[in-house]
C-alpha cells in the first residue's frame, strides 16, 4: 500500500518537478497516438521512460482514455505529449525536428531503421560531407528526426557542411515533395530539389511513403 501511495505521489508531482528542472520543454501533440508514440520512443533510447500520464475521462472533452497530458524522457531529457481534444488538419512538419547525436555506427543504423519504418525519408542515411553519417526522416507518427554521427576529426566547419545538407531538405519541403538522394550534384528532374542531387519519392506529408 505504501509503495502504491509513493508511486501516486511521484506521478502527481512529476509536472512540477519537471518545470523546476527544465524551463523549456518540447511538447508533441498527437491525434490519438500519444501513448503509442511515447512507448515507441522510450523503447529506442537509454535513460528513457514515461513519467506521468493524465487521461481524459468519460466527460471529455477528448476521447475517453486518450492522453490529456503526459511527460516522458529520452536520453535523460524531458518531453511532453498530448492528444488533441479536437480534430484538426495540421500535423508535424520537418521545420521542427529532434536532432540526435549518435555515438556509433550501430546506434545510428538501429535508430534510422526503427524510426524510418512506416515513415518517410527526407535525406537517406549517408555521407553528405559534414559528418561520417547523417540521415533525416519522418517517423510513423509524422515526427521529424535528424540523426548524426559526427566526424572524429572534422575536416570542415560543421556549419558549412550542415548548411549544404540542410538546403536539400528545405528545397524539397518548398517543392512539397519528399526527395531521395541520387548522388552528388546529379540531375534527376528539373525541379529545385534535383539541383542538389535529389529525386522525388512521394507527395509530401499527406502522402508520405511507407516502408
Amino acid at each position: 500500500m505504501l509503495k502504491l501511495l509513493c508511486r501516486a505521489m511521484r506521478a502527481r508531482e512529476s509536472p512540477k518537478e519537471m518545470s523546476m528542472a527544465q524551463k523549456i520543454t518540447t511538447c508533441l501533440m498527437f491525434q490519438g497516438a500519444a501513448e503509442e508514440a511515447m512507448t515507441f520512443y522510450t523503447s529506442l533510447f537509454d535513460d528513457a521512460e514515461i513519467l506521468f500520464i493524465a487521461r481524459y475521462g468519460p466527460e471529455g472533452p477528448g476521447a475517453e482514455g486518450s492522453v490529456q497530458h503526459a511527460t516522458f524522457t529520452l536520453a535523460g531529457k524531458e518531453y511532453m505529449a498530448m492528444d488533441s481534444s479536437v480534430p484538426h488538419a495540421f500535423t508535424f512538419t520537418p521545420s521542427t525536428s529532434l536532432y540526435v547525436q549518435c555515438d556509433s555506427e550501430e546506434e545510428i543504423e538501429r535508430l534510422y531503421a526503427a524510426l524510418s519504418e512506416k515513415g518517410g525519408e527526407l535525406m537517406p542515411l549517408g555521407d553528405y560531407g559534414f559528418s561520417r553519417r547523417f540521415g533525416w526522416i519522418n517517423d510513423r507518427f509524422g515526427v521529424s528526426w535528424q540523426l548524426n554521427l559526427p566526424d572524429l576529426v572534422p575536416d570542415l566547419p560543421p556549419a558549412a557542411g550542415y548548411r549544404r545538407g540542410l538546403e536539400d531538405a528545405v528545397r524539397a519541403a518548398a517543392d512539397g515533395v519528399w526527395w531521395e538522394w541520387s548522388g552528388p550534384r546529379t540531375f534527376s528532374s528539373s525541379s529545385a530539389g534535383a539541383r542538389r542531387g535529389l529525386r522525388p519519392s512521394g507527395s509530401g506529408p499527406a502522402g508520405r511513403r511507407g516502408r
